[in-house]
């Protein structure tokens, strides 16, 4: 089985999702412990907004999605610099800032995607995969408000993970779940990465 750029970048962020769950449940001062899921779920996250979009400018042939993808990939690469600074740097980030990105992106997605579409006989791939981002644009809102909305109601609470513990079990399935169908959609793009045309 060849390793291509796509399973090489899946095998990268895997192994970053082992050794951040390792560090954030043993050495990690800010955050508090966080259950496997939600290491998986933030690895997914890496690899679908950050890694695959570069993929899939190369590999596309309809210049409308390029475009869709580079504006998207260039938006994310900043809130990735911004986000870090803000949480690890000078601890001043609110999750608000999140959402309302997550929101946006969603939506910018979604038209993006309709605009792709309008100008093709068939549905891409490439395409297909903006609709699933923003999927994944809306779970992430809701993850974001359920954190949020925890800290808020729990004082001694200053959390930006979960662990396993009864009252957050229904995330967590909701989590699993997420990314059971998530994985299935990226087996498909590998599919089509490997054969475009």
């Amino acid at each position: 089985m060849k390793l291509n750029v796509y399973r090489c970048c899946a095998l990268l962020c895997l192994s970053g999702v082992f050794l951040f769950h390792f560090w954030q449940n043993g050495f990690a001062v800010q955050g508090g412990s966080i259950a496997f899921p939600k290491s998986l779920w933030l690895g997914l996250t890496v690899f679908c907004w950050l890694m695959i979009p570069p993929l899939l400018i190369r590999h596309s042939q309809y210049s409308r999605a390029k475009w869709v993808w580079w504006i998207f990939w260039l938006g994310m690469l900043t809130r990735a610099v911004v986000e870090m600074y803000l949480l690890y740097g000078v601890q001043q980030w609110h999750y608000i800032y999140g959402i309302a990105h997550d929101v946006l992106s969603a939506i910018g997605l979604l038209w993006g995607a309709y605009w792709c579409a309008g100008s093709l006989k068939k549905q891409s791939p490439e395409i297909t995969h903006m609709v699933i981002m923003a999927v994944m644009f809306v779970c992430e809102t809701v993850f974001a408000y359920y954190i949020s909305h925890f800290n808020d109601h729990h004082a001694h609470a200053k959390l930006w993970f979960i662990d396993w513990q009864a009252v957050h079990l229904p995330n967590l399935l909701f989590t699993l779940g997420c990314e059971i169908a998530l994985i299935y959609w990226l087996w498909r793009l590998d599919m089509f990465l490997r054969n475009p045309k």
